[in-house]
């Protein structure tokens, strides 16, 4: 097993904070295959998405976790097993990229959406992302418990302690 890699993925997926990903440098001219890796991820365009690995024998094993999770096992088999790329609207389309932006706005754009978060609360981001993974396989009622013990650890920390004062106080 690739120990460092599994660790990384690992890292990305436990980390409390958004792991912005503005995935234009690394895919303009070519491939690439962690675009679903990253809360949100941002796609130039002109990009384009596959995943070579098979071509030479490899398996892309760990992106297959966050893959499957993104866009299902029929179109994730479909997708890592043909060697097809894929274009970024597609990849929005499939829900592999949250946005796609023009290429000549992209970095402008990418600040204006960042800025949408800079008013979220970083605990209560944190914690959503926690029980998205959570949740993940869970049946309903085992999530919806799952979600009020989330709810109890987030109404103790300080961002809703706060949040909820500043609301009750406004007229």
């Amino acid at each position: 097993m690739d120990q460092g890699k599994n660790s990384f993925f690992s890292w990305l997926a436990n980390i409390s904070l958004m792991t912005l990903s503005p995935l234009y440098p690394l895919c303009r001219d070519r491939k690439f295959n962690a675009l679903g890796m990253a809360w949100p991820s941002l796609a130039e365009r002109a990009a384009r998405f596959g995943f070579p690995e098979v071509r030479i024998g490899f398996v892309p094993a760990m992106v297959m976790a966050v893959l499957r999770r993104s866009v299902g096992e029929k179109k994730g088999f479909e997708l890592i097993t043909t060697i097809d790329e894929i274009s970024a609207d597609e990849a929005e389309r499939l829900g592999l990229a949250n946005r796609v932006f023009d290429d000549q706005t992209f970095e402008r754009e990418v600040e204006n959406f960042v800025r949408k978060f800079e008013k979220s609360s970083r605990s209560a981001v944190g914690l959503s992302k926690r029980l998205l993974y959570q949740i993940d396989g869970l049946a309903l009622n085992e999530a919806l418990s799952a979600g009020a013990d989330i709810n109890t650890i987030a109404r103790m920390t300080e961002d809703c302690q706060k949040g909820i004062a500043r609301f009750l106080t406004k007229e």
